[in-house]
């Protein structure tokens, strides 16, 4: 496990850097805080363990920072935690928001270079079962992204497994979160009572899920750059060519159109952008909708509208 994220760290030209780490006391942030501190010297890391207590579990949530906090002494490494206020939404994504938020906070407050968190391959297979459930495309199937700006995640390939065996291995305690427990929560729902299930069915089915997973990055990188040379072809001054985008295949209509305007949208459908790419190629070409008008138009919402005629079609108000 050392040499892999050392491997990491060198791939992603990160050593000399100075680290965010989210350390939560769990299994997975001691293990890559662990990791991390025997690398530091070699590799010229300033690390910088952070902890968000989510003031869930009161007492419970104060001792897992104390833990957190003692453990980075030990390591002789600065530590830095702050306390959720209890007004914050007790929900999945109001934290994921609040501990995003607040490692960024804490990378601007010590001048840190990036953010390694530790989400593991379970984790990653977790996140795309949640999304097939929820409903996603190729782009939700990549699940959790190993390098997203600032943000770094070198224990993406291990399994919980593997993890547990190093902590055994360096007789390393960590933090049981009891809330981890709760399937009222979707994910621990997935965790405890649908990926059982799996391993009834494939005993290797973690292998199978990353393998779709990276299978689903690799389809997305073709796509991005076909849409980005169609793009060049297609596009003057952010209006489409009609005519050229009539002779695309549906499925790059669909993605065209989702790139076009998914900045403008609060939500994506899929049927909805079948319903504009539909109503495009309905209506682009009939010469009844231009003989008393220049346009036709599509409400994408109720400030924004997609205008078409036989010539180009661009978005305004």
């Amino acid at each position: 496990m050392k040499n892999a994220i050392k491997s990491f760290i060198l791939n992603c030209k990160l050593e000399n850097s100075k680290i965010i780490v989210g350390f939560s006391g769990g299994a997975d942030s001691v293990c890559l805080l662990h990791v991390l501190h025997t690398l530091k010297d070699e590799l010229n890391l300033t690390i910088i363990p952070v902890h968000l207590n989510h003031n869930w579990r009161g007492e419970h949530s104060k001792a897992d920072e104390v833990f957190a906090q003692n453990f980075a002494q030990k390591l002789n490494l600065k530590f830095y935690s702050e306390t959720l206020d209890n007004s914050v939404q007790k929900t999945e994504t109001a934290a994921r928001d609040a501990r995003y938020n607040f490692f960024e906070k804490a990378k601007e407050k010590f001048g840190a270079d990036i953010i390694m968190l530790a989400h593991n391959k379970d984790d990653n297979i977790e996140t795309a079962i949640y999304r097939i459930i929820k409903g996603t495309g190729i782009e939700g199937l990549k699940a959790i992204p190993e390098v997203r700006e600032d943000i770094f995640r070198p224990l993406l390939n291990f399994e919980k497994a593997e993890i547990l065996e190093y902590l055994k291995n360096n007789n390393l305690e960590h933090t049981e979160d009891s809330s981890n427990q709760d399937t009222t929560y979707a994910r621990n729902y997935i965790r405890h009572k649908i990926l059982p299930d799996f391993e009834k069915i494939n005993p290797t089915y973690k292998n199978s899920i990353s393998n779709l997973i990276q299978v689903a990055k690799g389809e997305s990188e073709i796509l991005d750059f076909v849409l980005e040379e169609t793009k060049k072809d297609i596009f003057e001054n952010n209006k489409i060519n009609t005519q050229k985008f009539l002779k695309l295949i549906y499925p790059l209509q669909l993605k065209l159109m989702y790139n076009y305007l998914k900045g403008d949208l609060k939500f994506f459908d899929y049927k909805r952008f079948q319903r504009i790419v539909d109503f495009v190629v309905e209506h682009a070409n009939k010469k009844d909708n231009f003989n008393s008008r220049k346009y036709v138009k599509f409400s994408i919402n109720s400030k924004l509208f997609l205008y078409i005629n036989q010539k180009e079609i661009f978005k305004g108000e």
